[in-house]
């Protein structure tokens, strides 16, 4: 698979990260079945591409938490989680501390 055809897997998830990914996108972007892009990505990058969108929900929603005032919940909907204690079991096993724990640091980081 070309570095081009990689970068606009990346560009498209990076876009619809809190959206859920289509298959047939993916195969119409990299020109590879989904198993064989899944196997690549992985090849290159170490991770799925589910791990790789999951982590980009968790990190825009770290952000969010320092830098808003936007209440868990609306957070958590809104990087594409189905349910607030989905991403809290997601966030805490991704960062070592809750989402009510990120946004109290905030007070320490400013």
């Amino acid at each position: 698979m070309s570095l081009a055809r990689i970068q606009q897997i990346m560009r498209y998830i990076e876009k619809h990260y809190n959206e859920n990914l289509f298959i047939e996108k993916l195969e119409q972007l990299s020109n590879y079945s989904y198993r064989n892009t899944q196997r690549i990505f992985k090849g290159i990058f170490n991770e799925l591409i589910e791990a790789f969108q999951k982590r980009l929900k968790l990190e825009n929603a770290y952000k969010k938490l320092i830098y808003t005032n936007e209440s868990i919940s609306s957070i958590a909907y809104a990087v594409g989680f189905d349910s607030l204690q989905s991403f809290s079991k997601f966030f805490k096993k991704q960062f070592a501390h809750s989402p009510s724990d990120a946004r109290d640091e905030k007070a320490s980081i400013f």
